[in-house]
């Protein structure tokens, strides 16, 4: 009789693959620092950019305004000087006018005066409807309508005055419906929109058409810099609001919230969008400026630390992309935005280990024979 046993073995092999997940963007953008710019006394207020004329200006409380070639020296042009305070700077772009909002130390009132660049910086129109300083000045994008922010202390109420600067007789209309001293104005170039942001947290949005109120936005908080900026073509508008942050709406969805960040540790003095790219700037009283990519969820790109006081304006060269700011130490900085790659840039990528298990199955065969 023959018997035959056969035993089975089994073997188990386990490999692990790589694999990769998405887990963060890279930043698209480059901001280098170029120059600081020293010559004013005191406090930067304000920092503007004419972009065809490549031209930027800067006021100060040493009473006076600074106007620089952007060059490679940045060489000074202009000196213009006023008896007070300059808070306020603004340049239209197609009028080639500069704006200067200033306190009229003799009258304790807030006077704009309009130099004509073309002619040697002439003045050619004074504006004297404010009952204190001029906080903020703001030219359209290319109507001849100029918007000021200031504060009526016997009315108790923040004032915005609009102007049309072609006319004999310009104040168009003044909006007093803010309860605190507006701190900023801001026009958009193509919706008929003017934003007015207040010291309390308040924001208002007004048609430019026939200036109805449409909007009120933002929570009531004493310590906020009131600043406002538009995006032109991405169609956002940017405001501080409490907790030192920013809260960006959405225009054509009824001023819908769609991002508050809160990266600052002080109160917001300043906001600016690029014209045309996707980045908006936040400069704070803790002396930094931060900037974020809009279309990367608002990823904050860098933080610069380049003043050593509080940073008091903002704004954008649209075609050199350069930006400049001003601070509470006296000096306007320049810095470089390289945009490192395109809208579809490469992501930055985590590895994970996946294991894969393999079973292999081998049978071997032994044969026992016995005999009787």
């Amino acid at each position: 009789t023959t018997t035959t046993t056969t035993a089975t073995a089994t073997t188990t092999a386990t490999t692990s693959t790589a694999t990769t997940t998405s887990d963060s963007l890279t930043k698209r953008f480059d901001v280098t620092f170029l120059k600081q710019l020293v010559g004013h006394a005191s406090y930067v207020w304000s920092v503007d950019i004419h972009p065809t004329l490549n031209l930027l200006a800067s006021g100060s409380y040493d009473n006076t305004v600074r106007v620089y070639a952007i060059d490679e020296d940045y060489t000074l042009v202009k000196t213009l000087p006023f008896s007070n305070s300059v808070l306020a700077v603004s340049f239209h772009r197609r009028l080639n006018l500069l704006a200067v909002g200033w306190l009229n130390g003799s009258s304790s009132q807030g006077t704009v005066d309009i130099f004509d660049i073309d002619n040697n910086y002439e003045l050619v129109q004074t504006l004297t409807d404010h009952p204190t300083s001029v906080n903020y000045a703001a030219f359209h994008t290319t109507l001849p309508l100029l918007a000021t922010a200031s504060y009526n202390g016997s009315l108790s109420r923040g004032i915005v005055n609009v102007y049309n600067v072609s006319l004999d007789n310009p104040l168009l209309v003044t909006l007093n419906d803010h309860k605190a001293i507006v701190r900023s104005v801001a026009f958009h170039p193509s919706h008929h929109l003017l934003a007015s942001g207040a010291a309390d947290g308040i924001t208002h949005v007004y048609n430019i058409s026939d200036f109805s109120l449409v909007k009120t936005l933002g929570d009531l908080d004493s310590s906020s810099g009131g600043s406002v900026a538009f995006h032109p073509t991405l169609n956002l508008l940017g405001t501080e609001s409490t907790n030192n942050s920013v809260n960006v709406y959405n225009i054509d969805k009824d001023f819908e919230l769609v991002r508050a960040i809160s990266d600052h540790t002080n109160f917001i003095q300043a906001i600016c969008f690029h014209p045309t790219l996707s980045l908006l700037v936040s400069g704070s009283r803790d002396a930094t400026v931060n900037v974020y990519d809009v279309n990367r969820n608002y990823q904050l790109v860098t933080t610069l630390t380049n003043h050593t006081n509080g940073v008091r304006s903002i704004v954008f060269h649209p075609t050199l992309n350069l930006l400049a700011s001003g601070g509470g130490d006296h000096t306007v900085n320049i810095y470089h935005v390289v945009q490192t790659d395109d809208a579809t840039a490469t992501t930055a990528t985590a590895t994970t280990a996946t294991t894969t298990t393999t079973t292999t199955t081998t049978t071997a065969a032994a044969t026992t024979t016995t005999t009787t």
